[in-house]
């Protein structure tokens, strides 16, 4: 008995370390579900599958790393997340596979930091397609038809080409002062993208979004990103002192453009935005945009101004119910243009800084700050 016992022992402590070639020890689907607790290199030699009520792999160390190595990593009914971390970890890395079909999240790492995650293709979890937490980088990959969230990264990340489509809530979430650069969202239950305070949104496209399609706090920068047919705002800065510049907003269901006190929005082009083109309150610079058709709400303008100490200068607003709209006083409004807004080109109101050129045809005046409507 005690010769039979040794040698299964011996046996099993073979398939859990064989290594492969360089260094790396093999995942095969006999040792699933597995709890690495030793700084290692490891890496799947077959797709793996989960069990019920059981997480596919466990990392309870840090200065990991798991190849998938083109396999999938796949859950059955009722069971929990692809891969999780116990404790707070650093130094981990996925690659290379997809994760599928978990009853929970597919890789659950909100308390691993310093971590990467990449060239994954993560679908149909239970939860949220994949989280990480704070100074990690997420990069080529794809989060599809999860039950939660896309993608969640905490403060500090970076997503870099990624795609979050057809989640149940938002596309990609993350949190103070990260940054999303060529990412896309698509058909998400929720936002496309919300981020976190001070962080930076570029190159970006959100579309078709339940929610708003990009979603910024303060000091949120968002350059050049496209926002369409998304159900709420094209993109909005929730918190004062944001800039947006170089975007496209099309046919959101909301403001093309929503930002709040202290921001500014330049060289941006919104068009058939139901509520409107531009909405910014106090303190803000509005400068260089071309806002077109926004017709829909009784009050759709090009740009809508709601607060004082405002300037909006050299925008051209055409064909929207109203062209420039300012409902508080204390603001300056020079050198823009408008034609064929249907029911005011210039609405505002007094004790404004607000010089007009009312002469249709007439594009010249000894006046350097003139507004021109034609």
């Amino acid at each position: 008995m005690k010769t039979i016992f040794a040698t299964s022992f011996a046996i099993l402590a073979t398939v859990i370390y064989t290594h492969a070639g360089e260094g790396r020890i093999e995942i095969s689907q006999s040792i699933i579900p597995l709890t690495i607790t030793n700084a290692e290199s490891y890496i799947a030699t077959q797709p793996l599958t989960g069990k019920t009520g059981l997480n596919g792999i466990i990392i309870a160390a840090d200065n990991v790393t798991i190849d998938l190595n083109g396999f999938e990593l796949a859950g059955v009914a009722g069971s929990l997340n692809g891969i999780i971390t116990s404790g707070n970890r650093v130094n981990i890395t996925i690659k290379n596979g997809t994760i599928h079909g978990w009853g929970a999240s597919g890789i659950s790492m909100a308390t691993a930091s310093n971590s990467v995650l990449k060239d994954l293709q993560i679908s149909s979890n239970g939860n949220n397609g994949l989280e990480i937490g704070s100074c990690s980088s997420i990069l080529d990959s794809i989060a599809i038809k999860n039950s939660g969230n896309g993608m969640v990264g905490g403060s500090s990340c970076i997503f870099t080409r990624c795609i979050s489509k057809t989640n149940a809530s938002s596309g990609i979430i993350s949190g103070d002062s990260s940054t999303i650069n060529q990412c896309t969202t698509r058909e998400n239950g929720s936002d496309g993208f919300n981020t976190g305070t001070a962080s930076t949104i570029s190159g970006s496209v959100s579309r078709d979004n339940d929610g708003d399609g990009i979603k910024a706090s303060a000091s949120g920068l968002i350059t050049e990103c496209t926002s369409f047919g998304n159900g709420n705002n094209g993109i909005i800065v929730t918190v004062g002192g944001g800039k947006v510049s170089d975007c496209v907003a099309y046919a959101n269901s909301d403001y093309g453009i929503h930002v709040t006190e202290g921001a500014q929005v330049s060289s941006c082009t919104t068009r058939l935005n139901l509520d409107g083109g531009i909405y910014a309150s106090s303190r803000c610079y509005i400068i260089h945009n071309n806002c077109n058709s926004h017709t829909v709400a009784t009050t759709a303008a090009g740009i809508l101004i709601t607060g004082s100490g405002s300037r909006i200068e050299a925008n051209h607003a055409t064909a929207n119910k109203y062209g420039i709209k300012v409902n508080d006083s204390g603001n300056i409004i020079v050198k823009n243009s408008t034609t064929g807004n249907t029911t005011n080109d210039y609405d505002i109101v007094s004790n404004n800084h607000f010089e007009e050129q009312v002469d249709p045809g007439s594009l010249f005046s000894t006046k350097s700050w003139i507004n021109f409507r034609f």
